[in-house]
């Protein structure tokens, strides 16, 4: 044979078409995800709190992003799977922060404080942390724990792993105890509607 029977080998080349097509895959399977998440909160929630929940979890993957370049890690098959991953694990800490909300605000809702006030969202998120906060915390704290044994790893993908799923941690608990009680209380309910849900 001739040259059309060479065949020229190089360990990069092997990569070559994930790289082409990890973006792309990335942002669809991020996306669905996301998707995926609006429709089941839309059958569990209001739609304002489902949109809420989805907006935090896009958030948390967004700051992923971000750790990500700030940390020089790069976008692989090990972190695609990470990314996609975390989207199903910071749904739980927005998620309950927000079912406690609500639930607190069916009962609270049209009611009056102690004050003679009428209860706001601001009530329902406060007694809502008061009931779901420990337990957020005590879950983040738990997966950080059960993650640990891969930070010492001596492979890279073991401490990629590690690195972005403690972040997940750390975002996940940071969006669902700070930022959605904030968003809950200021953008949950309509003004003038403190009597309806």
């Amino acid at each position: 044979g001739g040259a059309e029977n060479v065949y020229v080998y190089v360990l990069d080349y092997l990569f070559a078409e994930t790289d082409t097509v990890i973006w792309e895959l990335t942002l669809t399977n991020m996306g669905v995800a996301l998707l995926a998440i609006l429709v089941l909160m839309l059958i569990f929630a209001p739609p304002i709190i489902a949109m809420w929940i989805t907006v935090c979890v896009a958030l948390i993957d967004l700051d992923l992003l971000g750790i990500m370049v700030a940390l020089g890690v790069p976008l692989n098959t090990v972190s695609f799977v990470n990314l996609v991953m975390a989207i199903g694990l910071s749904v739980d800490y927005c998620v309950h922060v927000a079912h406690a909300f609500d639930h607190e605000w069916e009962h609270i809702a049209g009611t009056q404080r102690p004050d003679g006030q009428l209860a706001s969202p601001r009530d329902a998120v406060a007694k809502a942390l008061e009931t779901m906060g420990g337990s957020v915390v005590k879950g983040g704290f738990t997966t950080f724990i059960g993650i640990c044994v891969v930070a010492f790893a001596s492979s890279v993908a073991f401490r990629t792993f590690f690195t972005l799923i403690a972040f997940t941690v750390i975002f996940g608990m940071a969006h669902g105890l700070i930022f959605m009680p904030v968003i809950l209380a200021y953008a949950s309910v309509p003004r003038g509607c403190a009597g309806k849900r």
